[in-house]
């Protein structure tokens, strides 16, 4: 998180593990990713975009319909939200 976003965070309970495999046309692995969802507790930093990162942002649970994350995407961080309180 440091060196992506600027951020210090303490990692916490692991929430979800996702296996997303990408196929290419003819069926071969192009991508295959391991993404591991954890609870994390923000320590310090500016938030700031990285070299992989487009856009970088704090965002309240009530403005993440504008996003439209996928419905995975959307429950995974709902289950971290309920987590912390």
């Amino acid at each position: 998180m440091q060196e992506e976003c600027g951020i210090e965070i303490e990692a916490g309970e692991v929430l979800d593990v996702i296996d997303a495999i990408y196929r290419d046309e003819e069926g071969k692995v192009r991508y295959h990713y391991v993404l591991i969802d954890l609870v994390a507790e923000y320590l310090g930093g500016e938030l700031a975009v990285g070299s992989y990162i487009e856009e970088a942002r704090w965002a309240a649970a009530q403005e993440l319909p504008q996003f439209a994350l996928p419905d995975r995407t959307l429950a995974i961080i709902l289950k971290a939200l309920e987590k912390n309180g």
